[in-house]
Order: structure tokens, then C-alpha cells, then sequence
């Protein structure tokens, strides 16, 4: 006689089978979008880094360190649309823990008074512009005590991703001597 279909045990078989092959992908393929919605942050920090140049250069601050307006830094991202960059598209897609909808613009770290003594002391090393994004779930990014990670944009041009202890949205924590 022939049999018509599968036994409830060859089934069960297949759907354990396939629950474990599940198991097994999905944290991959959670990785792999994270570290897609990174890779979008920075080229938008390439991107934004040469606006910065340019204006930089049109305002003569290219090459001087200092109080930002003498550096030929912009007011506000805002100043940077005619040099190819509008921080209203260039939003990072990264992990956003909180509901603000700020979160999703990268932070300018020039002004206040830890500028010009960190400018001036490391010059292109200077980080300029951080997206707080990708740090970890959960966690204030103002605790002191917490890890997290960060990517920065430098003044001379490179980026970097951080992963420390204490509050990333100080010039302290991305100085090479944080």
C-alpha cells in the first residue's frame, strides 16, 4: 500500500530542522544590516568632510586651528548644502535606543570651551562631527560609567569607530589622549 504525505514525526523533524537553520541566521543577518546602516554613515561623513573642505576653503580656514569661525568652520551643517551635502537627507539609518528624533543627525563638536585648547593642542586630530548611533542598546550615551561605541569624523579628514568607556559626546573621550 502506498503511503500519501509525511508522518508527524518527519514533519516535526523538518520544522526542528529548520527552527535550528533559523537560529543560526538570523544573528548573521542582523550583523550584516548593522554593519550596512555603518557603512551609510560613513560615506556620509566622506561626503560631509569634503562640503567641509570646500567651504573651509572658500572662507580661508583651511589649514588654521583655533576658534571655529577663524578655522572657516560653518555655523551649522545647514551652510554646507551648496557644497553637495544637506544633513536633512543624510540622516544615519544607525540603531536609535531612544525616540529623538535628533538622534538622527550627527553632532558638530565645535564650540564650547574645550574647542580651541583641543584644536589647537591636536590639530587634524581633532574629531568634528560624531554619530552616536551605533552604540549599544540600551544605555545613555551621557553615563560616564557605561561602554559605547561611536563613529567620529576628524578634521583631517579620516574616521574612526570607538568603542570606550565614559560619555562619547566630549571632545575628551575622541582625543588620542582620552
Amino acid at each position: 500500500m502506498k503511503r500519501k504525505g509525511f508522518t508527524l514525526t518527519e514533519v516535526l523533524v523538518i520544522l526542528t530542522i529548520l527552527a535550528v537553520l533559523a537560529a543560526l541566521l538570523f544573528p548573521v543577518l542582523r550583523r550584516a544590516t548593522e554593519r550596512g546602516k555603518e557603512v551609510t554613515c560613513l560615506s556620509n561623513f566622506r561626503q560631509m568632510h569634503i562640503a567641509l573642505e570646500l567651504y573651509r576653503a572658500d572662507y580661508e580656514g583651511a589649514g588654521r586651528y583655533g576658534e571655529a569661525a577663524a578655522m572657516g568652520m560653518p555655523p551649522t551643517t545647514l551652510w554646507l548644502i551648496p557644497y553637495g551635502y544637506d544633513p536633512r537627507e543624510m540622516r544615519c539609518p544607525g540603531i536609535s535606543f531612544t525616540n529623538q528624533v535628533e538622534r538622527a543627525l550627527y553632532m558638530e563638536m565645535w564650540g564650547g570651551k574645550d574647542w580651541v585648547p583641543t584644536v589647537t593642542e591636536f590639530e587634524d586630530d581633532t574629531v568634528i562631527y560624531i554619530d552616536l548611533n551605533h552604540s549599544f542598546p540600551g544605555r545613555s550615551i551621557y553615563s560616564e560609567s557605561n561602554t559605547h561605541r561611536a563613529i567620529g569624523l576628524y578634521l583631517g579628514g579620516h574616521i574612526e569607530t570607538r568603542i570606550r568607556t565614559g560619555s562619547p559626546d566630549s571632545l575628551k573621550w575622541w582625543s588620542p589622549s582620552g
